[in-house]
């Protein structure tokens, strides 16, 4: 089992196999060497790290065997035992990443982001996304039903339209709701999804 935590440390990450024993795990990070200009000779580099300790929502691949998580900084880590993460992409800049979900009957991954030039992207792997054009609402949360062949993504911005649904994950089409603040979205097997 994981659990994350938005901190300003290297720790995010927590696992557990019992559910009352729980521990640190670092998150991913990034290195960039930074050039400094020096009018006394050559460069002066320093070196910046930046770690993705602000998760927001992590999926399982039962297929591919592996997690993938989203920050709120639009960073996208994927670990194969919970334990050792990986950054993979920033696939849209720096915006808030609010949830990913796996669907086994379509092998992707599905992520919707608050902002940015692309609300929507999907990935095979967790490693290579792509962009898929939507409304431009605050996505805040996607899921999958297995059952329906759908995948439902809820927003808490639009006017009657903060409710999109996708048969693939690529081609979405705006549904109608109440404009409420929706940050939640889940499918159940008596058939219905509950926001």
């Amino acid at each position: 089992m994981l659990f994350f935590s938005n901190t300003g440390g290297t720790t995010a990450i927590y696992t557990s196999d019992d559910t009352i024993t729980w521990t640190e795990r670092t998150t991913a990070f990034l290195e960039t060497r930074i050039s400094l200009p020096n009018p006394f000779g050559p460069s002066i580099f320093r070196t910046d790290t930046v770690y993705m300790n602000e998760l927001n929502c992590v999926a399982w691949s039962p297929v591919l065997l592996v997690f993938v998580s989203i920050d709120r900084k639009g960073y996208i880590i994927t670990s194969s035992d919970g334990q050792n993460w990986t950054y993979r992409a920033r696939p849209n800049g720096n915006v808030v990443g609010t949830s990913v979900c796996w669907s086994s009957e379509l092998n992707i991954f599905v992520a919707v982001f608050e902002s940015g030039s692309h609300r929507v992207m999907v990935s095979s792997n967790g490693r290579t996304w792509f962009n898929v054009s939507v409304t431009s609402n605050s996505w805040g949360d996607v899921v999958w039903s297995p059952q329906l062949g759908l995948f439902v993504a809820v927003a808490d911005s639009g006017t009657g339209n903060r409710v999109m649904t996708s048969p693939d994950g690529t081609t979405w089409t705006d549904g109608s709701i109440s404009d409420y603040l929706w940050d939640g979205n889940v499918w159940s097997d008596l058939g219905y999804f509950l926001q």
